[in-house]
């Protein structure tokens, strides 16, 4: 997460999140309680609490000890998810999301995506897809 990774944001100082997105988007995946790993990976606010908690969003951050991690939990309580109908009318060209961090102090930082990454508009690097392989196989063979 780019906002987390420029910032070092600490979860205890975030007032609260807005991620603005598309219709598309909201629906199913703005719950804050999750039941489980497969839950999480659907939730937005858990995934985005997940990424500045552990400052990291990939793979390893949705496990069955993020699921009960206290500060990831009470942090995507925070997270709100909104549609912006501009961004709906946008699809499918366009997916774009715009996240805004509001800590107690009032700063506030935000960042805009038009194209998420991965896809064709802005495609992962070799060194990213062997990362992703990496994490993917270790994961694979911890649970086999």
């Amino acid at each position: 997460m780019y906002i987390q990774k420029e910032n070092m944001l600490i979860p205890e100082n975030i007032d609260c999140i807005q991620v603005i997105t598309c219709g598309l988007a909201v629906f199913g995946h703005n719950h804050c309680e999750v039941e489980g790993v497969s839950s999480a990976k659907m939730s937005i606010p858990f995934s985005v609490a997940a990424a500045i908690v552990l400052n990291d969003g990939g793979i390893e951050a949705m496990s069955e000890e993020s699921v009960k991690d206290k500060r990831i939990l009470s942090l995507s309580k925070k997270v709100t998810v909104i549609e912006e109908p501009a961004y709906s009318a946008e699809l499918p060209k366009k997916r774009i999301a715009k996240l805004i961090v509001k800590l107690k102090n009032k700063k506030e930082f935000t960042y805009k995506v038009t194209y998420p990454k991965g896809e064709p508009e802005n495609p992962i690097n070799d060194e990213e897809i062997r990362d992703k392989y990496n994490k993917l196989n270790f994961i694979n063979e911890e649970t086999s």
